[in-house]
């Protein structure tokens, strides 16, 4: 008995915890990446159902693009979306916090991102003339 309470306690928290960094990761993508990586436009950055596609395909699962996320954002080195490099230039360097990091790059691979309706097409051209490598 004592076994099911704990687990159901740890369950629990567990549970909270996560939807704290997903309220967190979510309130700074709003704050500090909205402006740019919105749905409704691609003036300015790649939407973010891009951003998680082109890393889940080249590496495979989820803590490997997290990572991979999570230091893109500490340095703004080694950008992988070339085609997004060559429309909208390297992502300038934003004013994040090692956790801010994490948070964004948690909420970012964690969560699903609408879909544009130009991308499956747009995605397919990449793919055929070569663009994105998803090798290593």
């Amino acid at each position: 008995m004592r076994y099911l309470v704990f687990l159901l306690l740890s369950t629990a928290l567990y549970a909270h915890e996560d939807a704290a960094a997903h309220t967190h990761g979510s309130e700074l993508f709003n704050q500090k990446c909205f402006a740019c990586h919105r749905l409704d436009t691609q003036k300015y950055a790649p939407p973010l159902f891009a951003v998680k596609k082109v890393h889940m395909d080249r590496y495979g699962n989820k803590t490997a693009a997290k990572t991979k996320i999570e230091n893109f954002l500490k340095t703004g080195e080694d950008p992988i979306m070339q085609p997004a490099v060559q429309k909208f230039g390297v992502m300038p360097k934003v004013s994040l916090s090692a956790k801010e990091c994490a948070l964004l790059a948690e909420f970012l691979i964690e969560n699903d991102h609408p879909k544009p309706q130009w991308f499956q097409k747009h995605y397919k051209q990449h793919l055929q003339s070569g663009e994105l490598d998803h090798g290593h």
